[in-house]
């Protein structure tokens, strides 16, 4: 395992010795499958559907981040992280993974299709409430001075704050 040259022999022990026991309980939880296919992670999965395992002193890593550091006997350098080819978060196979920067895997997801759209705006999102002609409507009551945003909120039937968010176009910005 690459380590940098400060640590201790004492430390380098102990950072073995921990990665055997990490090893060890982290291919209990792989369900192995030939090297083209997904080897989906059997144990804790977050909402995301990442693989979850508890490392050292109580913290918990992502278990793909460990299948790339056991299986290159290294370390995740710092400012890079584990980018998956398969675009499986619970994938742990090693030869589905690789080393990245964050604008990597951004750009990575952005190839492949998968950021979300811009057409989510306005009335396209789901979870608007507001219609482009009300949110128009509440800018012209404004400019003109006969609702008060109190007065907006009630009749739209939104928070006061979701009035002043549209009013200083922090919300609905391209109307």
């Amino acid at each position: 395992m690459s380590l940098p040259k400060e640590y201790t022999n004492e430390s380098i022990f102990y950072i073995k010795r921990t990665m055997k026991s990490i090893q060890y309980r982290f291919w209990k939880k792989v369900d192995v499958k030939s090297n083209d296919e997904c080897w989906n992670w059997k144990g804790y999965i977050d909402l995301l559907g990442y693989g979850k395992l508890g490392t050292t002193q109580g913290r918990t890593g992502f278990a793909h981040r460990v299948s790339w550091e056991l299986a290159n006997d290294s370390l995740v350098p710092d400012g890079l992280v584990i980018c998956h080819r398969c675009d499986n978060p619970s994938c742990v196979n090693p030869s589905h993974l690789f080393l990245g920067t964050v604008a990597d895997n951004n750009q990575d997801r952005h190839n492949k299709g998968r950021t979300k759209s811009p057409s989510n705006k306005g009335e396209n999102n789901p979870a608007a409430i507001l219609t482009k002609v009300q949110v128009i409507e509440m800018r012209d009551h404004k400019e003109k001075g006969t609702l008060s945003p109190k007065e907006m909120s009630i009749k739209y039937g939104i928070a006061l704050n979701t009035v002043y968010e549209v009013l200083r176009k922090r919300n609905w910005k391209d109307v």
